[in-house]
């Protein structure tokens, strides 16, 4: 297997072949952890501690919390990056993802999220999403859940099971008045259903800025996080609300808990996780093997 850098992005190349989809899982956590250790540029005393703390987790029962920096690999941009270069910094969220943006000019949001969704269907899950996978069999009921801030559904492309989507779904419409979700959306505007004022009767499935978490997810993720002994936070910032209910469950119940982030987040910085200073598709099979 070649490193997830060196191929081209959206597949993993075995042997050319080109992997894709749920195909992806099917590597299994040892493949995927000898990937992930050819990949590894850091340090060998950093190697050494993540081996020292995979120990840890044998046996635990395990959590996985993510946010967008385990989409990296898969063409997706973090939104808030380093030197700019997060999505946040080159547009505006509160005119294109906010629910005040939406009202003021609805079609225009639907538009960005389609874009979005286009270049979506060009992205396969990472290592990161394929180990989280792994590591849920191999748990099987013990596993205790993987809960999730991103909206491309990369980790139930990669076989995850029961995920709770904190911020709903790319691929999903929501109708305004009903509140019924549409699935497979047209990217087609002359396909969006309209009201009687002829202003599109459907919205994005998603929780945008000045949205509520939708009812129940809180309650699935907070009950299934309170049975974790190890919970392992991926590529998020921290930086929105809607994510610290899951944080400080995972803080105060779980006796280790660990960030798999380049950079150190509040994760780390305020809620004293082990932080590994590794890319998602390094640490994550590292940490789960």
């Amino acid at each position: 297997l070649r490193a997830w850098h060196e191929t081209p992005p959206g597949a993993l190349d075995a042997g050319g072949t080109r992997l894709e989809g749920e195909q992806v899982k099917t590597l299994g956590i040892d493949a995927l952890r000898h990937v992930a250790l050819r990949r590894l540029r850091a340090d060998p005393s950093e190697h050494r501690i993540v081996r020292s703390h995979a120990a840890r987790v044998q046996g635990a029962r395990v959590a996985l919390i993510s946010g967008a920096g385990i989409s990296v690999d898969a063409g997706f941009p973090t939104f808030r990056g380093p030197g700019g270069e997060g999505l946040w910094e080159k547009v505006n969220p509160m005119v294109l993802a906010s629910t005040q943006g939406f009202l003021a000019n609805p079609l225009r949001t639907l538009r960005w999220y389609c874009a979005r969704r286009t270049r979506g269907l060009r992205g396969v899950p990472t290592l990161a999403h394929a180990a989280t996978a792994a590591a849920q069999d191999a748990q099987g009921a013990r596993w205790a859940g993987t809960h999730t801030q991103n909206i491309d559904g990369l980790h139930e492309v990669a076989g995850s099971r029961g995920v709770n989507r904190i911020h709903g779904s790319l691929w999903v419409w929501r109708h305004r008045d009903t509140r019924e979700l549409i699935f497979a959306p047209s990217d087609d505007m002359a396909d969006i259903p309209r009201r009687i004022d002829d202003t599109p009767a459907v919205r994005p499935g998603v929780v945008m800025f000045g949205d509520m978490v939708p009812g129940g997810v809180y309650e699935r993720s907070i009950a299934q996080l309170d049975t974790a002994g190890v919970v392992v936070v991926v590529g998020t910032a921290a930086q929105v609300s809607t994510l610290w209910p899951l944080l400080h469950t995972a803080r105060r119940r779980a006796h280790l808990l660990v960030e798999v982030n380049p950079e150190a987040s509040p994760v780390t910085l305020e809620l004293g996780a082990l932080h590994l200073p590794l890319p998602a598709g390094v640490g994550v099979p590292l940490i789960l093997e």
